[in-house]
């Protein structure tokens, strides 16, 4: 019996999308995976038997709620119950309105434990960092508590960081280039990236391209990982090492696709991860 199965693989033998699977894994539990010593998230066949009975259950009119339930209750299995997003979210304002770091750090370490890494920054952490852009644009929430908000949360993130350049799997250097000081977004990529194998050699924000092109070319660089949220404005194209696989995401991605005769990266967080973490298969750690 296959007890190592790929999200894609399971995806392509149910006749979903791996967008579902996350979706069902993270809304009802339906999913069970486990994580190899290089990070990898694997499935089994009791996991492909889940989301086809959910998926007849769904065919025939069942709600999806009660059709994974079902499914679980089959199976001797519990969906537990899982602290909603967005009341996190709401708290997590409140404590960055008051500047109470403390309360946004306890915050943060809840939807960590209960939702474990990628979920957390997926389901939390970047929505957040969105609201808080979004009521500091509106005027409701400045810009120094604003800046306050987003120093902690990197602070703790940072702390996940440690040994992340070793091992024995590819490398791939991360950058925001000149003018880019958003650098959350990609610091939680490089994190969901380290768990799946890779190595992370972290520029971090407003490194100017010439620097990241030069740095790409020291040691074992694999991939280039750029991302920004606004467009860039240098005209010259910068071309990187043979070999190097560039990759562009963030909402300003387009304009600067062409500069670095890049890749684009999706969107979400997570599909934007499994993209280059599929792109190469790191050697076992």
């Amino acid at each position: 019996m296959e007890e190592h199965i790929r999200i894609g693989d399971l995806a392509a033998r149910a006749g979903v999308t791996t967008h579902a699977l996350r979706v069902w894994e993270t809304r009802y539990g339906l999913l069970r995976p486990r994580r190899t010593p290089t990070g990898y998230r694997m499935y089994d066949e009791a996991d492909l038997a889940r989301v086809q009975a959910f998926v007849r259950l769904r065919k025939k009119g069942v709600p999806a709620a009660e059709a994974a339930q079902r499914v679980l209750s089959r199976h001797g299995l519990s969906a537990g119950t899982r602290s909603d997003a967005s009341a996190i979210i709401d708290r997590m304002v409140t404590a960055a309105a008051a500047y109470d770091d403390t309360a946004l750090g306890q915050h943060l370490e809840f939807a960590l434990r209960e939702r474990g890494l990628e979920n957390a920054l997926s389901d939390v952490v970047l929505p957040f960092l969105q609201r808080i852009g979004d009521l500091w644009q509106q005027g409701k929430l400045s810009i120094a508590a604003e800046h306050n908000a987003s120093q902690a949360l990197r602070q703790r993130l940072s702390a996940l960081t440690h040994m992340w350049s070793t091992g024995t799997g590819p490398v791939a250097l991360l950058a925001c280039p000149s003018g880019e000081r958003h650098d959350l977004a990609l610091l939680g990529f490089g994190l969901l990236l380290r768990q799946r194998g890779w190595r992370i050699r972290y520029l971090g924000p407003d490194t100017p391209l010439s620097e990241v092109r030069h740095a790409a070319g020291v040691g074992q660089c694999r991939s280039v990982v750029l991302s920004t949220t606004v467009p860039v404005s240098p005209a010259d194209r910068v071309s990187f090492p043979a070999g190097v696989d560039v990759w562009v995401g963030g909402p300003g991605a387009d304009a600067l696709l062409a500069i670095v005769e890049g890749q684009p990266l999706p969107l979400p967080l997570v599909e934007a991860v499994e993209v280059v973490a599929n792109s190469v298969r790191p050697s076992p750690a």
